[in-house]
């Protein structure tokens, strides 16, 4: 173990000759960018983040099956103070298809891409469900609180970043 403060949790690692770092940071937007922040500043110049997702498409979409965020809308609370309004939140090409690569390799045969909406609200109300149902009208196939705040980050800062959800429900 590297450092362990409140939910952050972070060790050094080697699997296989390469060498990385693993890093808890927590459930939202604003803490998971106190993070990312504190990894580039000491010297992350790629972040893969593994997480969690609500599926918005129930019909194809399963419990269970992978979801490759290749951008993410930007309702978590932070990422509209990182990057203007309107700029899309978006992650590196060749790490999203990296990542369904190996997924598919370690036997997972239900991965999707797609855009998710990262939300700032855990459990939803009305106007949470009629934010889901729009943005799924629009196009995204889920939703989490963190990958738009990565996003954001990763484009300021000029890193490559990616992000890959097991879904665990569908919210909707």
């Amino acid at each position: 173990e590297l450092a362990y403060n409140r939910e952050y949790r972070t060790y050094n690692v080697e699997f296989e000759g390469a060498k990385f770092s693993v890093a808890s940071h927590g459930v939202g937007g604003p803490g998971c960018a106190i993070c990312f922040e504190e990894l580039i500043k000491c010297g992350a110049k790629v972040i893969m983040r593994l997480g969690t997702a609500g599926s918005l498409r129930p019909d194809t979409i399963k419990q269970g099956d992978l979801i490759v965020t290749t951008g993410s809308g930007a309702e978590d609370g932070v990422s509209q103070y990182l990057v203007p309004a309107g700029f899309p939140c978006v992650a590196d090409p060749a790490l999203c298809i990296a990542m369904r690569d190996t997924a598919k390799s370690l036997g997972y045969e239900r991965v999707h891409f797609g855009i998710t909406l990262a939300s700032a609200v855990f459990y939803p109300s009305p106007a949470v469900e009629q934010t889901l149902a729009s943005n799924a009208a629009a196009g995204a196939i889920g939703v989490e609180m963190e990958n738009s705040a990565l996003f954001a980050v990763a484009s300021i800062r000029g890193i490559r970043a990616a992000a890959v959800s097991t879904v665990d429900g569908c919210p909707l």
